[in-house]
């Protein structure tokens, strides 16, 4: 399941990737003919460097190799506290620490995700998915109660969710 996500997560960055490669394209071929002024479109440096950041930490994850994932990840979020990927980092972030089975970073990291501005209000696409993966960090720690209480919330809450499945086995097996 969390190869699935990677290899959709690492689609999609292709696609983006390809439609800026684009995007530039048509911003150098304006800027050779009408001498227009692109600043606004053109990523800063700045810009580049925070993507090229997060994608390789996600990257690093993709590849098991968790600890420079956690590197990156935890890089991104020092240098760039304002770039579009932050929420998102904190969630792979938490992904990595659980994966290199370090349960009190992981539910740092995602209890930060899940208090961040815009997923507080359970804005995020994945904040639900964030909710399952939490109870698991919990089991890990062996916060039996706690876990119960996000899953039987993320059941009601979530429905329709794709991990609702998975969150009502893990909480009838608990």
């Amino acid at each position: 399941r969390q190869r699935q996500m990677c290899i959709r997560d690492r689609t999609e960055g292709q696609r983006l990737n390809t439609q800026k490669i684009n995007e530039l394209f048509e911003i150098i071929e304006l800027n050779t003919t009408k001498k227009q002024k692109t600043e606004e479109i053109i990523k800063t440096d700045k810009e580049k460097n925070a993507f090229k950041l997060y994608s390789d930490g996600k990257s690093q994850f993709a590849l098991g190799n968790y600890e420079k994932a956690i590197e990156l990840f935890l890089s991104y979020l020092e240098d760039f506290p304002n770039s579009s990927n932050i929420e998102d980092s904190k969630l792979w972030l938490g992904r990595a620490y659980f994966a290199s089975e370090s349960y009190l970073n992981s539910k740092t990291a995602y209890e930060d995700f899940q208090s961040s501005e815009s997923t507080h209000n359970n804005d995020h696409p994945k904040y639900p998915d964030s909710l399952y993966e939490l109870s698991r960090v919990l089991i890990k720690l062996n916060e039996i109660n706690e876990a119960k209480l996000l899953l039987s919330n993320m059941i009601e809450d979530y429905p329709e969710h794709t991990l609702t499945n998975k969150a009502t086995q893990l909480l009838q097996d608990l």
